[in-house]
């Protein structure tokens, strides 16, 4: 399967390491791994978390984290969206 981030989700995952990386670059990198893990986990069950959207947009909180993924998969891609801190205001619409 075929993993694509889109341009917003690079930025998010860019800007929440940057942040955490002020504080303690260790945790940035466990924190990175965590989310590169859940990207991993939705890729092998397409259909995880809860449908949000008409578009066919799933969003999963990742355990232990306070970051949801907005994605939309088809057979053969999965489309990561955003990932995106829970105490944001979300957007209207992920796509």
């Amino acid at each position: 399967m075929k993993i694509e981030f889109t341009q917003a989700a690079i930025r998010d995952l860019q800007s929440l390491r940057q942040h955490i990386r002020g504080d303690d670059p260790m945790a940035a990198r466990r924190v990175g791994e965590r989310i590169l893990q859940a990207v991993d986990i939705i890729s092998k069950n397409l259909g995880i978390g809860r449908l949000i959207d008409r578009d066919d947009v799933r969003e999963w909180s990742i355990p232990g984290l306070p970051y949801v993924i907005p994605y939309h998969a088809s057979k053969d891609k999965l489309e990561i969206l955003r990932v995106f801190h829970v105490r944001r205001r979300r957007p209207d619409h992920w796509l």
